[in-house]
């Protein structure tokens, strides 16, 4: 029987919100660091920490062939797989509420990284 998720308050479940709504938004940002102290039975183990939430993803591959040899299996932080179901919508706009202060309306001056090919 699975364990049972904590009765959370309101007030709980919206910090936890804001705290993964980033990478519930943009997806994980993963960063390699190693095999860890999981031991595969054959091929090799990568493990990736998200440098935004601190979830982990175990990826079992060939070293040969660059195959992915079983599904991803994710450690993810507590609070990260909450009772709170929502769709991609939601969490774009809780994210939106916690970068208001770095958003850029459409007459801001914004350099783009490439020149415009009409130019």
């Amino acid at each position: 029987m699975p364990p049972k998720r904590p009765n959370l308050t309101r007030e709980q479940r919206e910090e936890q919100a804001e705290q993964f709504a980033r990478c519930r938004t943009l997806r994980h940002a993963w960063e390699p660091i190693g095999g860890g102290q999981r031991k595969p039975l054959f091929g090799d183990l990568v493990t990736y920490r998200c440098l935004f939430c601190g979830g982990l993803r175990y990826d079992k591959v060939s070293r040969i062939t660059g195959d992915r040899l079983a599904t991803p299996q994710y450690d993810m932080p507590e609070g990260y797989r909450s009772e709170l179901r929502h769709d991609g919508k939601w969490w774009r706009a809780a994210y939106l509420e916690t970068i208001t202060d770095k958003l850029v309306s459409s007459h801001d001056n914004v350099t783009p990284i490439k020149k415009d090919k009409a130019s």
